[in-house]
């Protein structure tokens, strides 16, 4: 026997399901060396738990609300007159002996930042004549270049303001 004579061998494909085109729909067939699509089992919907709250203000926002409320107590803050130069550090002197928690140069210059961009607060500058100190003592004076600077704020909007 010639090994032309012998029988061939098949091969068999274990496990494999070998599909003819002839055997496909017309509607189903794509395009050739792409799988057709395997229908998709709908997810099972997992309730998620509920996302963590973020905190409404941030600790350095809640300690400058603090200390706003505690110098709302003094006349020269609560009328918005026009205060002394260098008041951060009478301000830091308040906290340090009234022990108010979290009175970092963060939190005092927010606090003197909305206290003097406020309209009132520039309004009394630009009259001019004093300034004060927490206590209601005069502080100095108010120069010709701060009325100026003052009316020069008044004029821009300022996007960074809060009420």
């Amino acid at each position: 026997m010639t090994m032309n004579d012998q029988p061939r061998k098949t091969l068999s494909l274990k496990k494999k399901r070998v599909i003819k085109r002839a055997d496909i729909p017309a509607g189903k067939l794509t395009k050739p060396g792409k799988a057709p699509a395997k229908p998709t089992k709908a997810k099972s919907q997992k309730t998620r738990p509920p996302a963590k709250k973020k905190p409404e203000f941030s600790p350095s926002e809640i300690r400058a609300r603090e200390l706003y409320q505690r110098l709302n107590d003094f006349e020269v803050w609560r009328s918005y007159k026009p205060l002394a130069l260098g008041i951060e550090k009478a301000i830091f002197k308040l906290c340090n002996d009234e022990k108010i928690p979290g009175a970092s140069k963060k939190v005092v210059n927010k606090v003197l930042s909305r206290h003097t961009r406020r309209d009132v607060y520039r309004a009394n500058v630009l009259r001019g004549g004093k300034r004060y100190q927490l206590d209601a003592k005069e502080g100095g004076e108010i120069s010709e270049e701060q009325k100026a600077h003052a009316a020069r704020a008044m004029k821009a909007p300022d996007k960074n303001l809060q009420s």
